[in-house]
């Protein structure tokens, strides 16, 4: 894989992506995370195309142990970071949208972001670049530079546990399974 093409590609489905969202409607970021699908998948479609369902008993094995792993991990980084000035702005955003957030936040992100952000990454150079990139994309607008970058650092932990379960099963929807519980679990805090 061309690191320089997935970061331009992926960079350009997010352009893309921006554009068509520019208001705060809960729609428009659900129309947001499928454009940047959309964009992104347009170019990797014949060489990733989005793969079949699976989960077998040892993978959904695998999603449980994920979560747990998951939890503790970002309790550790609750424990060791110090608490941001302000609360999580998406987060926010997300409970204040109901049904909308949950389907966000538990359906739609975890589709794209780890056929994005997982699956398409094939070699090393690259899966790094997808996991520094993952965390930029999670930064927040803030007054304070630690607030604004918090969600990255997390985010960016959390990715490299996507990765390992994903690597591990070479399922995709062991990861999808995994970031759409932890998001869940985030949501329900």
């Amino acid at each position: 894989m061309n690191t320089i093409k997935y970061v331009f590609i992926t960079l350009l489905g997010l352009f893309v992506a921006t554009l068509c969202a520019v208001t705060d409607l809960p729609i428009i970021h659900l129309v947001f995370s499928f454009v940047m699908f959309a964009v992104i998948y347009l170019f990797y479609r014949e060489d990733r195309p989005f793969p079949k369902y699976k989960l077998s008993g040892k993978d959904i094995l695998v999603v449980l142990i994920g979560i747990a792993v998951i939890f503790i991990l970002d309790n550790l980084l609750i424990y060791i970071l110090p608490n941001p000035v302000e609360e999580q702005h998406t987060k926010v955003l997300l409970q204040n949208y109901g049904l909308y957030g949950i389907l966000l936040a538990c359906v739609v992100a975890p589709i794209t972001e780890e056929y994005i952000f997982r699956y398409i990454p094939t070699d090393k150079p690259t899966i790094i670049v997808s996991i520094f990139l993952f965390g930029l994309f999670h930064t927040q607008v803030s007054q304070d530079i630690y607030t604004a970058f918090y969600p990255a650092i997390v985010t960016a932990m959390n990715a490299v546990a996507f990765h390992l379960f994903y690597r591990k099963t070479d399922n995709l929807y062991v990861s999808i399974f995994i970031h759409a519980s932890m998001n869940l679990i985030a949501l329900g805090l």
